[in-house]
């Protein structure tokens, strides 16, 4: 539990904020209207836009179908390993896919590597995503918790795990929420929707991170197998 969690289990009141500065409208809908029950307004700002360059449109790339949105959900097939080097789950297709967005944003879309963030709910894939990424992409890969209080142009959400337990840890409102809120121009998250769809409670928050995406055309399912 957080700081704040336990403040509020113990004084019975919750503080909201009334606007929102960071994001564009169709990533904090999501919060807004999951989490805190369309309580919050979108300040009225403008907010940079991250577009496939005009000179790359011709390559037809899958990856700027991901990226053309502000919001996208990507489906990923893979099952998540563990290591006992880890101690915590890892899913290293999720990591191959962050790989290949990181590299697209910051070798052909020219976004500075400041511009972009990985975030993942287990220190055990952000080690696997590092190790993906080398030493080419210094982007900030961190877990949730370790990544509160940042923003980013660009966001990657790494869900990881495809049993009861990880989703449940990964899905988790208060964590997820911290994850989804970071971006201002562009949230992409990786997981495994069917596993999501078959593991997890009805009141997960994935699932309805899922079907807001789904409303906005965003769900990538098949795109994934041109990386495999």
């Amino acid at each position: 539990a957080s700081l704040f969690n336990l403040l509020r289990d113990q004084f019975g009141e919750d503080t909201w904020l009334r606007t929102h500065y960071r994001s564009v409208d169709s990533i904090i809908g999501f919060a807004r209207d999951e989490v805190y029950d369309s309580k919050i307004n979108l300040a009225e700002k403008d907010v940079d836009t991250i577009d496939t360059p005009s000179h790359l449109k011709s390559d037809e790339m899958f990856v700027d179908e991901i990226l053309n949105e502000p919001l996208a959900m990507v489906a990923t097939t893979e099952e998540q390993g563990w290591r006992k080097r880890f101690g915590s789950p890892f899913n290293k297709q999720e990591a191959e896919v962050c790989d290949q967005l990181v590299a697209r944003l910051i070798q052909d879309y020219g976004l500075d590597p400041s511009q972009v963030g990985i975030i993942t709910p287990y220190r055990g894939q952000r080690n696997v995503i590092r190790d993906t990424l080398g030493n080419d992409y210094a982007v900030d890969v961190e877990t949730v918790d370790g990544f509160q209080g940042r923003e980013r142009d660009v966001i990657i959400y790494s869900v990881v795990g495809t049993d009861p337990g990880s989703l449940s840890f990964a899905g988790d409102q208060n964590r997820f929420n911290v994850a989804a809120t970071r971006p201002k121009s562009k949230l992409v998250v990786v997981g495994n929707i069917s596993r999501i769809g078959r593991k997890t409670k009805r009141n997960n928050i994935l699932r309805s991170f899922i079907k807001y995406a789904s409303d906005k055309n965003a769900v990538f399912s098949d795109l994934i197998h041109t990386l495999w």
